[in-house]
């Protein structure tokens, strides 16, 4: 494992992008045990630094924290921010009471497969923290060298996407998308399906799946989540975005 580690921090050390980064981190991640990660650092106030936002989570999970906001007071990053060196999620309540929303919070993912997982704080001064979060898969208990490993892998990660997310030009350079493909991102954010965007922009579903998987291959990631999280990294979307779902079934007519 130690072997391992040390090639993925050099495979790491030479991403180009926060996507490349990502494609690296994946399959690592699920040889410790773990099914998916998110790494999120909100837009610091400070000029010269950029958000940061990885994730291998669930799609319809990433659209509905954003949709309700629970990613503002989301319970496993609180409590990791009341830690030393991270939390296990099961032991959340140990570090501070719990809101009746987040509590609900913690009951919604357990249904989108993220009942049991551990959230890792990074800082450095005068930025937001940013967390570093996996999921246990199938609610298994990683043996400790996985935590250890983890702790290890996060270090890595969070190293190489602060450096990336610098907004020098050079190193954080933005995707730019066609009007159409960001049409479709953000309705995707809202949890909209195919049928129901092409409803909503007068356009086939096929057209809809061209247009989303054009803007996938532009940012070189394998999921829809992956790709709004990209988006919303690169100013593409804000919270604002991430509105009411729209029901198929309510959606306009097409044209004719």
């Amino acid at each position: 494992m130690f072997e391992t580690l040390v090639e993925f921090e050099r495979k790491a050390l030479n991403a180009s992008s926060l996507e490349r980064l990502g494609a690296l981190t994946e399959p690592l991640a699920r040889s410790l045990g773990f099914s998916c990660f998110t790494l999120f650092r909100p837009q610091p106030a400070m000029a010269g630094h950029a958000p940061i936002f990885l994730t291998t989570y669930p799609e319809r999970w990433i659209s509905r924290i954003f949709q309700e906001k629970r990613h503002l007071d989301d319970p496993a990053h609180a409590a990791a921010a009341r830690s030393v060196d991270g939390i296990n999620w099961t032991a959340i309540g140990q570090f501070m009471a719990l809101s009746d929303h987040q509590r609900e919070t913690l009951s919604l993912a357990s249904g989108h497969g993220l009942a049991k997982g551990i959230t890792l704080p990074f800082r450095v001064p005068g930025l937001p923290s940013a967390m570093f979060s996996l999921a246990m898969r199938d609610c298994t208990v990683p043996k400790p060298f996985a935590i250890l490993a983890a702790r290890l892998m996060g270090g890595i990660v969070f190293a190489q996407a602060h450096r990336l997310a610098r907004s020098e030009p050079s190193q954080a350079e933005v995707v730019t998308l066609s009007p159409r493909q960001l049409d479709c991102i953000r309705l995707l954010a809202r949890g909209m399906t195919d049928r129901a965007i092409a409803c909503e922009l007068g356009l086939s579903p096929q057209t809809i799946r061209e247009y989303i998987e054009a803007a996938r291959l532009r940012y070189g990631v394998k999921r829809r989540a992956q790709l709004v999280a990209a988006a919303m990294r690169d100013g593409h979307l804000s919270a604002d975005d991430f509105g009411t779902s729209v029901l198929e079934d309510s959606c306009r007519p097409l044209p004719g």
